[in-house]
Order: structure tokens, then C-alpha cells, then sequence
């Protein structure tokens, strides 16, 4: 029987606020920094994108799956170019409004978990098609889909709103380091899953430290081995029984306390 994959995976998938959030301090290599040995951040992101060319892509990026498991979580961040005025990206907020019902109601079969982020706050001045009165109607409008769709929702432009809102942006529109570390936190905060909910795949180091380090791998269907039961059995599961390894709760949740070597 063909062994199932070892780590889960979560998409990113945005606009360019997205595509530049693996650069240094950005929110999206602070998440795969968070779910680091637990989970595979994929960084989605196409700059200049908006829900219509989302919408179009949708097969491509979240194909059917099948019979493989869906991904522990996706982000879905876009109307920052839906929004602006005047210009060829500009997407009306009646069809934006249908893109993301289309968008949420295909990622949800695809994913355990689902968070949708809302446009920020944007400088005019520097970015003249754009302004915040837009902006806003046009974050009211995911937050609404991601309640309608039952999906938590950071709301950048309601959150940012009530503090200085120009430090969190390096250019009036996309993020500086402060943006990029107040969304990581907002996200942490609203994602169903946290870090430490999950366990380390393989075993700590301590674990392997045998004469034949392969004993330790020889458990075929255990995803964190020897730690968690891939067959995601109920409490009263026999197949880790007699497991020598186990921390007796199913987790062994081995999130670095001890002093491992690099």
C-alpha cells in the first residue's frame, strides 16, 4: 500500500501583497516560520491579480484531489486591485462579490481550513486609482462571503483603520515590516489550527540517535513518526499500541523543548 505524505501542506493564494510575503519579514515566511517541520507553506501569489483572473485559475491552483488529503489551511487575500479605480483591473463589486463566493466555495472542498483576508487601508496620494473609500466597500464586501461562507476573516482595513495605518505600508500600498508582522499576528490569532496543535513529522533527534537510525523510520502509516497516527484514529486506536516512543497522547508534540542539536 502506498505510503500517504508525511507533511500537510497550506496555499497562500493572493495578489502581490501575497507573492512578496516569503521576502525577509514578510507574513507569509513568518507562517511557514510558525508551522515550520509541521507543515508545507506553498506561497501562491500572482501581483497585479484580482478575483476574476482568481476565479479563472481556480482548476489550476486546487485541482481535483481525489483521494488525496486536502490541505490544512488556505488564505485567500485579493481586492486590493479589485478595488482601484479607472483602470483595467478594476472589478466591480457586484461580480467581486460573486468571484469570491466562487473562490471560497471551490477552496473550501479542497482545504480543512480556510481564512480570508480583506483589502488594507492605501495611500492615494501615491497610488491615484486607488482610494480608501473604494477600499473600504470592498472589505466590507469578503468580510460578509467569509461569513456567509462560514470562514474567519482578517479585515485589514477595519483593523489598520484605527491605528497609524501609513506605517504599515513600505510604498502606500503594499507592506513594510510593521504591516507584514501586525497581519502574521492578526492571522496566528484566526487561524482554526495553531502551531502547536500540531506535532513534529519524524522523530526528535534523540530518537535517532541508534546504530541503525533507519528502525526509527519503520513504521510505514505513522505521520509524525513515531508520534501521531496518520489513520487519524480515535482515542481508543490499537495501532500505536506498544509503540515504546508514544508520549501516550497520540501527539508527542515535540516542539523543540528539548536541547536538540542543529
Amino acid at each position: 500500500m502506498e505510503q500517504p505524505p508525511l507533511r500537510d501542506t497550506a496555499v497562500l493564494f493572493g495578489d502581490s501583497i501575497t507573492q512578496y510575503s516569503f521576502a525577509p519579514q514578510g507574513w507569509g515566511a513568518g507562517i511557514a516560520h510558525a508551522f515550520q517541520r509541521k507543515v508545507d507553506v506553498v506561497n501562491r501569489g500572482f501581483s497585479g491579480y484580482t478575483t476574476r483572473s482568481a476565479r479563472a485559475m481556480l482548476k489550476h491552483i486546487f485541482p481535483e484531489q481525489g483521494e488525496a488529503d486536502p490541505h490544512l489551511f488556505v488564505t485567500v487575500f485579493f481586492g486590493a486591485n479589485d478595488a482601484a479605480q479607472e483602470c483595467d483591473q478594476h472589478v466591480p463589486i457586484e461580480e467581486y462579490e460573486e468571484n469570491l463566493d466562487a473562490i471560497l466555495s471551490t477552496i473550501k472542498r479542497r482545504a480543512k481550513h480556510v481564512v480570508m483576508i480583506a483589502p488594507p487601508p492605501v495611500d492615494h496620494v501615491r497610488w491615484p486609482t486607488r482610494h480608501n473609500t473604494h477600499v473600504q466597500r470592498y472589505a466590507a464586501v469578503a468580510s460578509r462571503a467569509a461569513e456567509r461562507h462560514d470562514v474567519p476573516c482578517v479585515n485589514l482595513y477595519k483593523e489598520w483603520f484605527k491605528a497609524d495605518w501609513m506605517a504599515m505600508l513600505n510604498d502606500g500600498l503594499h507592506f513594510s515590516d510593521a504591516g507584514n508582522q501586525a497581519l502574521l499576528q492578526l492571522l496566528l490569532e484566526r487561524l482554526p489550527i495553531q502551531p502547536d496543535d500540531l506535532p513534529f513529522d519524524f522523530p526528535l533527534w534523540r530518537d535517532v540517535l541508534l546504530p541503525d537510525p533507519s528502525i526509527a523510520f519503520r513504521r510505514a502509516f505513522v505521520k509524525s513518526l513515531p508520534y501521531a497516527c496518520r489513520h487519524r484514529c480515535e482515542d481508543d486506536c490499537t495501532c500505536c499500541d506498544g509503540d515504546s516512543n508514544s508520549n501516550g497522547n497520540g501527539n508527542g508534540n515535540g516542539n523543540g523543548n528539548s536541547k536538540a542539536a542543529s
